[in-house]
């Protein structure tokens, strides 16, 4: 894998952990404070279709930008291609 394909992946798997840590907190707490109208497993429910939709979505959004990359190599990071 790439130097660019880490940096891709790296910035999915923090998405991942940043929604799955407030999903799973909010959860909690409304369950807690008993502010829930639905039952616990809908709720949990809920967050793993939520973490389970982001993965769908992120892999399609690499699919594309990997595609732009592969039509057209010479347009990285900023550089020009030489004058002809």
């Amino acid at each position: 894998m790439a130097a660019d394909g880490r940096q891709v992946a790296g910035i999915g798997l923090v998405g991942l952990i940043q929604m799955g840590i407030i999903g799973i907190v909010g959860v909690s707490v409304a369950l807690i404070i008993g502010s829930l109208t639905i039952s616990a497993s809908a709720a949990f429910s809920t967050v793993v279709w939520l973490i389970v939709w982001f993965l769908l979505g992120f892999v399609m959004y690499s699919l594309v930008f990997a595609a732009l990359r592969r039509w057209c190599p010479g347009r990285r990071r900023g550089r020009r291609r030489p004058a002809e």
